[in-house]
């Protein structure tokens, strides 16, 4: 077996991406949240990504082993919209480092596993999408 000296391994290499992707996603949502004057923040919540104000989902972050609510210290929107770019952009660079294939989805802002709805929310299955309750208001009927 040859030594490779630069050559990471899977694990380390999908540690540094996670870690990037935390920092960069706390970043992001720091300055949006700090670009909002506190009334506006009282009338209308935005996404955290790019403050887009349509198709919201509120993720409320770590669920515990069957739970359907999370317990984050605050609740954080994104639209639907970049969370299914943040899912194809994570799909791409998974591919491009050579990683295997991701089964599980994650929350761009806190990590959190975002997943379908326990058999017994399966008839409000209709206030979710891609794992996260529909903000009201937002989406169209």
């Amino acid at each position: 077996k040859l030594s490779q000296p630069d050559a990471v391994s899977h694990i380390e290499a999908a540690h540094a991406m996670m870690k990037a992707n935390r920092t960069a996603a706390a970043k992001a949502a720091a300055a949006q949240e700090a670009s909002r004057s506190a009334p506006e923040r009282a009338d209308a919540e935005r996404c955290c990504i790019l403050g887009c104000t349509a198709q919201l989902l509120k993720c409320n972050g770590a669920k515990d082993a069957g739970g359907a609510v999370g317990h984050a210290e605050s609740a954080h929107y994104i639209c639907a919209s970049c969370l299914s770019r943040w899912f194809a952009a994570q799909a791409l660079l998974r591919e491009e480092s050579g990683l295997p294939k991701q089964t599980r989805r994650f929350c761009p802002v806190c990590q959190s596993e975002v997943r379908a709805t326990s058999s017994e929310m399966r008839c409000d299955a209709h206030k979710y999408a891609m794992g996260l309750f529909k903000v009201a208001g937002t989406w169209a009927p």
